[in-house]
């Protein structure tokens, strides 16, 4: 026979189950949505740090490298512990939590480089180095986290859901992967491998964008039905046109400050764009 502090838990336990499993396409479309968004602050850090090296508008990077850095950390703290008024459950599973440690681990270390790095009247090559490598390690292992979100929602019923905010997250983060990768380029910090990574991210977002309107098959993504969805979505491919275009000069020649000026305008149009369509995926799959 049970204990009474036995039954009692079971009973919690279950409790908490059926309560979890209620909410869990709210639940998972702000997850996803939020851990999806740290991949996005973790190049947008990194273009903002690079635009600093550049000295490009230095007095708002600096202020944007600030807010930058602090959303990441709060969000971070709010996947990890869960947050009740941002509609952020705990972590659903233990891979989940020890992956999350895992990247707080990584960013302790990378914040480490970027605050002693922006300190410096000018930023030195061995800095630019580590943050062009420490950069990539914390996206790829926040993907990993995101990922893992994914296929949590796919257990609980919310596959589509959770994979079509995964990718349109991921936009957000692509536009902001392309710009520091312009960005590196203009520093001379592996200008060639840089090069080759930023024909791969335009490439990446342009079939993720015509998957997001049209449907891909391949990439689990249904055609977009949701006219204001789909209005917002041709308001993104307008802009990223234009963005593209910049994209190619980059790929093709050098770029100038008055280029670099453009791009860090352009690309927060774009990013600010492609996040207004995420939200209005993520409130989609939470009705």
């Amino acid at each position: 026979m049970r204990s009474p502090i036995v039954s009692m838990l079971a009973c919690l336990l279950a409790i908490a189950a059926s309560d979890a499993s209620a909410q869990s396409p709210r639940a998972f479309a702000s997850a996803v949505n939020m851990a999806g968004r740290q991949r996005m602050l973790s190049q947008k850090m990194s273009k903002e740090f690079a635009l600093l090296a550049l000295g490009v508008d230095t007095a708002n990077q600096q202020t944007s490298l600030t807010a930058t850095m602090e959303l990441f950390e709060s969000s971070l703290a709010k996947l990890q512990n869960g947050d009740a008024a941002a509609g952020i459950p705990a972590p659903p599973g233990e891979a989940i939590q020890v992956q999350l440690k895992h990247v707080e681990e990584l960013w302790l270390s990378f914040k480490e480089v970027l605050e002693s790095g922006r300190a410096l009247e000018t930023v030195d090559s061995a800095t630019l180095a580590k943050v062009a490598a420490q950069n990539l390690l914390l996206l790829q292992e926040a993907n990993k986290a995101v990922q893992l979100y994914v296929v949590a929602a796919a257990k609980a019923g919310v596959e589509v859901a959770g994979n079509v905010v995964n990718i349109a997250g991921r936009q957000r983060m692509l536009s902001q992967k392309m710009s520091k990768e312009i960005c590196f380029i203009a520093l001379g910090i592996d200008a060639e491998g840089q090069r080759a990574a930023l024909a791969a991210t335009q490439a990446l977002f342009a079939r993720s964008l015509d998957g997001l309107i049209a449907g891909d098959e391949e990439l689990g993504l249904p055609a977009t039905s949701h006219e204001e969805i789909l209005q917002q979505m041709r308001l993104v491919s307008s802009l990223w046109e234009e963005f593209s275009a910049r994209v190619d000069t980059a790929l093709n020649g050098a770029v100038d400050t008055a280029y670099l000026e453009k791009l860090a305008s352009l690309n927060l149009t774009l990013l600010g764009e492609m996040n207004r369509a995420v939200q209005m995926y993520a409130g989609l799959a939470e009705s």
